[in-house]
């Protein structure tokens, strides 16, 4: 890689780390670490979101989902998961959008391989 694009990743990951997002996730998260019941609660529902959005649609049974929108109810009720859980979203929503801009300088040709990595063309 070059010194330039190693300098310019350098700053992103600087800019990131001091980033308003970044900060509130940590801070956020601290206070869910130190709550073991609320920290196993979130990642259980954190788990079950990924194996369901991850699977074929045919696959998801309704009581999944209910079980799914149950666990979701239960989290926002608790003003710490729900605010970990929103922390988290905004950090991944940024990483998308520097991934997606990313992608945009170097149309990278994965024809043939759509399959295989889950993704559509």
């Amino acid at each position: 890689m070059s010194e330039d694009v190693n300098i310019s990743l350098r700053e992103l990951l600087q800019a990131l780390a001091v980033s308003p997002e970044v900060k509130r996730y940590e801070q956020v998260r601290s206070i869910l670490d130190e709550r073991e019941d609320a920290r196993r609660v979130v990642d259980d529902y954190r788990r079950n979101v990924y194996r369901i959005q991850n699977c074929p649609d045919s696959s998801v049974h309704l009581d999944e989902l209910n079980a799914l929108l149950a666990q979701r109810d239960q989290i926002r009720r608790d003003p710490d998961m729900r605010e970990y859980l929103e922390a988290e979203l905004e950090v991944c929503r940024i990483f998308q959008h520097i991934c997606s801009d990313v992608m945009k300088v170097a149309d990278v040709d994965i024809s043939g391989f759509e399959e295989s990595i889950g993704a559509d063309e």
